[in-house]
């Protein structure tokens, strides 16, 4: 009587290198959409930040019966929430709400964008900006190729902020 043989179970290495070959195809395929997610993330999480930001300045503004100012550094990438709880009509360093915010890496603000400032009065509404449109603009920019930016609108009589 003859004996059968068994297979012996295994990959060989042939089967292994169109497996490697396969997945650094699709590795590849894969790669440049993970070099415009960060940047891409990057944006949307800063113009969420300083949206809350504008809002919180608003909201403190009419709760507190007191003027408030984001005040931008627009070379830095920073900005600055001051509130003027004192009520003498001017901001300074003692009345920061906090210290400053830096826009993440590769976030900047476009030139020319905003003013340095915008005010929130008590009664809600928003002074800043130039011209006489009816919101007050803040556009931040990613450093892809080509870049993408997030414009917020503040509009001047309400003061609502919104991210379009």
């Amino acid at each position: 009587m003859k004996r059968g043989t068994r297979g012996v179970g295994g990959v060989t290495l042939v089967e292994l290198m169109i497996v490697v070959a396969i997945a650094g195809v699709l590795a590849a395929i894969a790669a440049p959409s993970f070099r415009t997610t960060l940047p891409r993330a990057r944006l949307r999480s800063a113009s969420l930040q300083l949206s809350n930001d504008l809002k919180l300045a608003r909201l403190k503004c009419i709760s507190g019966n007191f003027q408030t100012r984001i005040q931008f550094n627009t070379a830095a990438s920073t900005y600055t929430r001051f509130l003027d709880t004192n009520r003498d009509g001017t901001f300074a360093a003692g009345e920061a709400d906090i210290s400053g915010r830096t826009m993440p890496t590769g976030i900047a603000f476009v030139a020319g964008s905003t003013d340095p400032n915008v005010d929130f009065r008590p009664d809600g509404s928003a002074v800043g900006g130039s011209g006489l449109t009816p919101n007050i603009t803040v556009t931040l920019v990613n450093d892809l190729t080509p870049p993408e930016n997030k414009t917020l609108n503040v509009n001047r009589v309400t003061g609502v902020i919104t991210v379009p």
